[in-house]
């Protein structure tokens, strides 16, 4: 009996593209939606009050939509190692946030 073994597919499909470049393209979006969202908030506060409730959520929701949007494009293109790359800066940027919280409540647990 002979048993045939096959190498294994190539994992190094340039199509898929590069998880660096999704980590990058995750933080930047990340980062420069943020801006634009703090600078809309900024300039919704000068509206009345009423049109300010209303624009502000769409306005908070610029950064968690723009990052969806990015990871559902790499995905659709055929980039899922770049779609791994952003969603791992969602991760990391999710990490940094709880970190920095954690650290907060430690600090003022300590003054009692």
């Amino acid at each position: 009996m002979t048993v045939s073994i096959r190498p294994p597919a190539d994992h190094d499909d340039p199509r898929a593209g590069s998880m660096g470049l999704g980590f990058a393209l995750g933080f930047g979006v990340m980062l420069g939606s943020a801006l634009l969202s703090g600078l809309a908030l900024f300039a919704i506060s000068e509206l009345s009050s009423t049109v300010a409730e209303l624009l502000a959520w769409p306005a908070l929701m610029l950064t968690p939509g723009a990052m969806l949007a990015l990871v559902v494009w790499a995905y659709a293109t055929g980039r899922t190692r770049t779609g791994a790359g952003i969603l791992a800066a969602y991760g990391a940027m999710f990490a940094l946030a709880l970190l920095l919280v954690a650290a907060c409540f430690g600090m003022l647990m300590t003054y009692h």
